[in-house]
Parts: structure tokens; sequence; C-alpha cells
């Protein structure tokens, strides 16, 4: 079964992590093109990360909402060797992906919400996390949800931004944009505010509602899908659990 079919679809993110969604989309028939609208590199200066990883052991918790948070952290405390910190902290983290990768650094995960969202760890950790200390390593531009939801809780949280997510700049997704004015597209796919913001400027959109009528767009979770909404352009998919997988199967459902 192929419900993708002759269709065309655009994954908007960063390559690397678009080549596993493309390649199960593939699968399903879609012709696929990666608009990387996002770029991931380091923080600007590691003072700030050097500093929580220095007294890691503080911290009863540490929370990862993102494969990239994990990688990047766990490098750098290889690189500056303290590895051994780690083992004292309990690992909190989000989606199916993020564990993953966990699992691959041979990072044990101590918890892992059914519901792959802020509110999924406040709801399923609530009384673990009252009064406890939590480092949350997370993007520049990261969401505040979950930081205020666990201080109403008494939590002691601990932000540190471990990465810059920044827009990449013209001459590198040249080609691709003049693709996309050429070809007629049947979904996008956008997996976080930042993939959506960001596409608007790099292809000079001015008013997304007209951009994007009549056209099928997917969102990874209702984060996403409120920043798009708020531009008045219709979400038509949107899983039941905020993950890839999740998002392949309610891609697959509406266009079968």
């Amino acid at each position: 079964m192929m419900p993708l079919k002759n269709k065309t679809v655009v994954i908007c993110r960063t390559h690397d992590q678009s080549s596993e969604l493309s390649e199960k989309l593939t699968q399903l028939g879609a012709n696929v093109i990666s608009f990387p609208t996002i770029k991931i590199l380091p923080p600007a200066e590691w003072a700030e990360v050097d500093q929580a990883i220095n007294v890691l052991k503080i911290f009863d918790y540490i929370i990862f909402t993102s494969a990239n948070a994990v990688r990047i952290f766990y490098s750098r405390i290889l690189e500056i060797k303290k590895k051994s910190q780690f083992g004292l902290v309990e690992v909190i983290c989000v989606g199916n992906k993020t564990k993953a990768v966990c699992e691959q650094l041979g990072i044990i995960v101590k918890f892992m919400p059914d519901d792959f969202s802020s509110e999924g760890i406040i709801n399923k950790f609530r009384n673990s996390l009252i009064g406890k200390k939590v480092l949350y390593p997370r993007s520049s531009i990261g969401r505040i949800e979950i930081i205020s939801q666990l201080k109403r809780l008494g939590t002691e949280i601990t932000t540190v931004d471990i990465y810059r997510t920044i827009i990449p700049t013209n001459s590198e997704i040249e080609d691709v944009r003049l693709l996309l004015i050429k070809t007629i597209v049947d979904l996008y796919i956008f997996t976080s505010p930042s993939t959506f913001e960001n596409f608007l400027i790099l292809l000079n959109i001015e008013n997304p509602k007209n951009y994007f009528s009549e056209k099928i767009i997917a969102a990874i979770g209702p984060t996403t899908k409120k920043a798009i909404e708020g531009k008045n352009v219709i979400v038509s998919i949107i899983p039941k659990v905020h993950s890839i997988d999740g998002l392949l199967t309610a891609i697959g459902n509406y266009f079968s």
C-alpha cells in the first residue's frame, strides 16, 4: 500500500534530521523534497553550559526534549572530561528518537512520558518532580511552557542553551528554493514553529494564507500547529502521538 504514490512532499527541517523521515515517506510512494529551513549550531559561548556540567551532581534530574540536545550536551561532557558525573543524574526524555539517541550513547533513561510534550512530563511525573532540582539543556529558542509549569510545581529548574537554531543563508538553500518555485507540492511537513517561520522568510511569503490556500499541511504537534494557525493557515494533519512515527501514521491515514 502506497498512500503517497505520485505525491510531492516537502520536509522542512535540517538535512540530517530529514533523512529518516524522507526514507519512510519514499517507502509510502512520495516524491520527497528536503528543504532545510533551520540550521543547528553549538552555543556561541560554552561558559554557561560548562558551569552546569561542573556541578551536575547537584541536580536530581536532567530533561532532554530533543535528540540534538542529547548529542551536543553529551559531546561537551566528554570534551571537558566530566563523564563520571553524568551517571549521578536521572534522565527524563521526551520522544522515542530522543530516547534512542540516549541509548546509543549508553545513557540510561529513567522516565519518558506517554504524551511527548511538556504537559506529558508534568502529568506523569508531577509527584517525582516537586521540590527537585532539574537541569534543562535546550535550544536557544526552545519552548518555555515546561519551564513555567515546573516552576509552578516548586521545581528548581536551571536552563542552559545547548544549541542555536538559526536560519540558513540564501546561498545554502538557493537550489531547493528554485525547485520549490516550479514544483506543485501536495504536502508540507513542519516539525517546529521555526521551520514554518523560516520557510516564510526564505521564500519571501508575505501572505501565508494565500500561499498555502488549498495546500495540505502536517504539523508534528500542537505548538507547531498553533504557530502555523497564527498566520491564518489551516493545518490538516496532526498526529495523536507527537513524534515522527506518529506523524507518518497520521499522514498515511489522511491520504488513505
